[in-house]
């Protein structure tokens, strides 16, 4: 849920500037420092043989300032460090994907990369194609759209607000035994960075919800995937009042 605190990890994102006629006036700004492959901390991050593209996706999501982009992961705070590579473990390729017996729900909203209409082979990673896995379009109440204007994906937003609503599609497996399907979710688990043994650690949180059904108004439910930012630093970030990220984005440039 976005918050209006400001948690540790997101302290250094923000200055002050001075504003209105008088000039008397201070608001707080939003900062988001530039991750380059040449930053010291990306670079030793990529020597321990991380992805890049994880790289950058983790180091963008956890808000690290300038000031730890100039540091060799080492240097970090014994926090801070914990956090970049158990983010970074949540989404390696080489990692298992963890296959949980019994997840809340098999099937899965997605509103960026993973939706079924992606493209016209399914979403971009191929799990339709590759499970077998059918979708319908839906949306989802409660949770706003946004994107990090130096990344290619959205992100999910929870503020519990009726009248805030994602569009994207519902993903299921009704051809599959439950095993299989539960292999399904956890290659969406593992395209997220999320791990179910430690839910809070990955690049995502997750959460069962009730999304509804684009035709029939049927009501289901499903997992979503999502994040939590301070409400401060989203206006650094792209919205999508209308809650499509497909409507105003090419699928041929991401």
């Amino acid at each position: 849920m976005a918050m209006d605190g400001c948690c540790p990890c997101f302290a250094g994102l923000f200055k002050k500037r001075l504003v209105g006629p008088s000039q008397s006036e201070s608001c707080e700004v939003p900062l988001l420092p530039i991750v380059r492959l040449d930053n010291a901390l990306h670079r030793s991050l990529t020597t321990l043989g991380h992805d890049p593209d994880d790289v950058t996706d983790v180091l963008c999501c956890l808000h690290v300032t300038e000031e730890d982009l100039a540091r060799p992961v080492e240097q970090l705070s014994a926090e801070l460090q914990k956090d970049v590579l158990s983010r970074l473990k949540a989404l390696a390729e080489e990692e298992a994907a963890e296959i949980e017996s019994n997840p809340e729900v098999l099937a899965v909203f997605a509103y960026g990369t993973l939706r079924g209409d992606f493209c016209g082979s399914g979403d971009k990673w191929g799990i339709v194609s590759s499970t077998g896995a059918s979708w319908e379009r839906a949306s989802v109440k409660g949770f706003r759209l946004y994107q990090d204007p130096r990344l290619t994906f959205p992100f999910a937003v929870r503020t519990d607000a009726p009248w805030d609503v994602i569009h994207g599609t519902v993903m299921s497996w009704p051809d599959l035994d439950a095993k299989s399907a539960c292999a399904a979710v956890a290659q969406c688990n593992q395209i997220e960075g999320f791990r179910p043994s430690t839910p809070e650690a990955g690049l995502y949180r997750r959460q069962a919800v009730e999304v509804e059904l684009l035709e029939g108004e049927v009501r289901r439910r499903a997992l979503i995937y999502h994040q939590i930012w301070p409400t401060r630093a989203l206006r650094a970030a792209t919205a999508f009042p209308h809650g499509d990220w497909l409507e105003t984005t090419s699928p041929m440039i991401q």
